[in-house]
């Protein structure tokens, strides 16, 4: 999977960022078509970071 995020000044995608307070809530977070594979969600009680890989599942980096 390769997402071009931006390409001459312009965006080309349309990745989501997502902030959530706990880990449970990530299998709460949409999925593609809802939402672009690479997009991104932000874990604050551990500041863990996962991304939307694509097989459709949230995976932490």
């Amino acid at each position: 999977m390769i997402n071009i995020r931006e390409q001459g000044g312009r965006e080309t995608t349309y990745l989501t960022e997502f902030i959530v307070d706990t880990e449970e809530e990530i299998e709460d977070l949409p999925v593609y078509p809802n939402v672009a594979k690479g997009s991104l969600a932000i874990v604050i009680e551990n500041k863990n970071v996962y991304v939307l890989n694509g097989q459709n599942q949230w995976v932490l980096l």
